[in-house]
């Protein structure tokens, strides 16, 4: 009986799996561009898909942009993690890929970042960049500007952690500049350094004051 109800178990997580994906959409021959909700022109299409193939035959990170009618009381993250884990996007090995889910219905963006690029797409960069470059024109159903204002962006970005000139477009270049990174490191370590050095001046005058 046991064995029975172990069996059935499993059936239902595999028949539940296979409904799971199922029910989400397929890649297009395109692949870094699949416009479901019919919202992108073609000449934009094609410009994306451009930018993405450039990224990926100079770095091997892969960018995907997917536009949904609709999610259909489906948590647009939650949507988003199917679709990246089922595609497979970016890299199997460095796991270093992009994918930016448009739902036309809800007109939300969610970008999901896979975790070889976790480091300079965190959540909280990615947010800052939606809401810079693509959420005023997302609210005037300029799709096309929103789709290309992100793209070019993470273009940047991942272009900067390869050691890859261009890509930058809109964003703050300046927010990613070696020079900045450097000055700020130094910084931070000449403030360490000397911490017990001040320290100990401050002890020492202490002393002599009492």
């Amino acid at each position: 009986m046991k064995k029975i109800v172990f069996f059935a178990l499993i059936l239902n997580i595999f028949i539940s799996n296979v409904f799971a994906e199922s029910d989400l959409y397929k890649p297009t021959k395109e692949f870094y561009i699949n416009d479901f909700a019919d919202i992108i022109t073609s000449s934009v299409e094609k410009t994306v898909s451009a930018r993405c193939s450039a990224i990926e035959k100079k770095t091997t990170a892969q960018v995907v942009v997917v536009t949904v009618p609709d999610l259909e009381g489906e948590d647009i993250g939650k949507y988003a993690y199917r679709l990246y884990s089922q595609w497979r996007i970016g890299d199997s090995r460095d796991n270093n890929g992009v994918l930016i889910l448009i739902s036309k219905a809800q007109r939300k963006i969610k970008v999901e970042v896979g975790y070889g690029l976790s480091g300079i797409l965190h959540s909280g960069k990615v947010n800052k960049i939606v809401e810079d470059v693509a959420m005023e024109y997302l609210k005037k159903n300029d799709f096309n500007t929103a789709v290309k204002n992100i793209v070019y962006e993470i273009q940047g970005i991942i272009y900067y952690k390869y050691g890859i000139e261009g890509g930058f477009d809109h964003y703050d270049k300046e927010s990613y500049s070696l020079k900045t990174e450097i000055i700020v490191a130094i910084g931070v370590g000449v403030v360490i350094l000397a911490t017990p050095f001040i320290y100990n001046f401050i002890k020492k005058r202490k002393r002599r004051f009492y």
